[in-house]
């Protein structure tokens, strides 16, 4: 797959009938870590938190609360979906 462009995967995915997760139905474009921050500062609003609390809010509040991630979007004054009500 490292020499596959993402033209390559889906046209394999498309004309193989692949399962594959409906986030990219959704405009999501890779699903990644679900809890990393790395690259947070440089995402508008909202955010991948933000809209983990809308898709997953179960997992939004381990994530926050329990791991501890709240703690630190607030350190560096990025919003979390703490204060979207």
């Amino acid at each position: 797959l490292s020499f596959w462009c993402e033209e390559d995967i889906w046209n394999y995915i498309e004309s193989n009938n692949l399962p594959y997760s409906t986030i990219y139905d959704k405009g999501y474009t890779r699903t990644g870590c679900m809890f990393c921050t790395f690259g947070i500062m440089r995402e508008d609003s909202p955010n991948r938190f933000q809209k983990m609390k809308e898709t997953h809010p179960k997992l939004w509040n381990y994530c926050i609360n329990t791991l501890g991630v709240g703690e630190i979007l607030s350190f560096i004054n990025i919003p979390s979906g703490e204060e979207v009500q």
